[in-house]
């Protein structure tokens, strides 16, 4: 667990430092986005709020990317969702494999919430910045829903460069690659191997898509990021 804190103090000092510094290099190469709406996904989960895949688009300065993560990662609901992770994975001793008991209940909270805020911090906020590609994802909102379904699992693989174009989703993809390998500081021994980290890759790769789909059938407004 002292780790597990380390950790997390190591995030929370390298957003707020990243943020501050890449917030003053680029806040004047591009023009601020609009008020970004954080709504409500599902009535629980955090969701930038945007236009349609057709919509005006206003790329988000590097100070917005990490307002987001900030305001994303350490929303009240991340702890839900970490405490209900672990009651599901608790039972069978599932990734990560701490055990049964109160005390491998807390290390496996921990260790689901250290992986969602470091996932989140690569993923939309220091890669996006580096690579100057938009970490929000944008409905496609109308057309049957087959294509609607099939449109939002692709955009884990597919998003848009604050130019506007179309590119390879490498904030999220390699977010996740980059997230499973910092995960070895705090997973158990036995969860350290290629195959298990490769497990948890898909595994973030299929989460990453089927949120995308709750994002493009499920939002309503909730509140603003000023």
């Amino acid at each position: 667990m002292k780790k597990l804190a380390l950790f997390v103090l190591i995030m929370i000092s390298l957003s707020g430092a990243v943020a501050l510094a890449q917030g003053h290099a680029d806040s004047n190469s591009l023009p601020d986005a609009p008020q970004v709406q954080i709504v409500r996904g599902l009535g629980i989960f955090p969701i930038v709020r945007v236009p349609g895949a057709n919509g005006p688009y206003v790329p988000l300065s590097a100070r917005q990317k990490f307002r987001v993560f900030e305001r994303i990662t350490f929303d009240p609901s991340a702890i839900v969702v970490a405490a209900l992770g672990a009651g599901i994975t608790q039972p069978g001793n599932s990734q990560p494999q701490y055990g049964e008991g109160s005390e491998a209940f807390g290390q496996r909270v921990g260790a689901i919430a250290a992986g969602y805020a470091a996932t989140t911090f690569f993923s939309e906020a220091l890669l996006p910045t580096v690579l100057h590609q938009d970490p929000r994802y944008f409905p496609k909102g109308e057309g049957p829903i087959p294509s609607r379904i099939w449109y939002a699992a692709i955009r884990t693989f597919v998003t848009r460069q604050d130019s506007g174009r179309s590119n390879i989703n490498a904030s999220v993809l390699g977010g996740l690659a980059m997230s499973v390998a910092l995960s070895n500081a705090y997973y158990p021994d036995r969860n350290r191997n290629a195959s298990d980290a490769a497990s948890r890759y898909e595994t973030g790769v299929a989460l990453n898509a089927a949120f995308n789909v709750v994002r493009e059938f499920l939002v309503k407004p909730a509140r603003t990021v000023p």
